[in-house]
């Protein structure tokens, strides 16, 4: 039942989304990561996660650690060939990517070659 409303929200979601094009001075971070979960039905299998926001949300009151006020976030339950055209997916919806993007991973091999193809100019830490 989950799957059945999940598909339907997304749906929702895909047609509601706009986000505001990031300003020439923007830096926008992507987040990777990957964690084995014991499913049920199909024992270990890796979730990935990824996080996605702009420089503009980084917010440091005070000239303390920064917070960031509003990110997208992603969690898939299938292998990185499925995940990364949804992450793909999110960081267009930026606008084009002329601006500086940043990868923070942990370089393990599926994030780094997906880094590496589809955005060569982008850092990696």
């Amino acid at each position: 039942m989950a799957n059945i409303y999940g598909k339907e929200l997304l749906k929702t979601i895909a047609k509601t989304r706009t986000l505001a094009p990031l300003k020439p001075d923007e830096v926008l971070h992507a987040q990777t990561d990957g964690s084995m979960l014991f499913t049920r039905d199909g024992g270990w299998k890796e979730v990935k996660v990824g996080r996605i926001f702009k420089s503009s949300d980084c917010i440091a009151p005070n000239d303390k650690q920064c917070r960031i006020s509003h990110s997208h976030y992603l969690a898939h339950l299938e292998n990185s060939t499925t995940f990364t055209p949804k992450m793909e997916q999110i960081i267009k919806s930026y606008g084009s990517i002329k601006q500086w993007l940043v990868f923070l991973n942990d370089g393990t091999t599926w994030i780094r070659q997906w880094v590496e193809d589809p955005y060569p100019n982008a850092i990696s830490i």
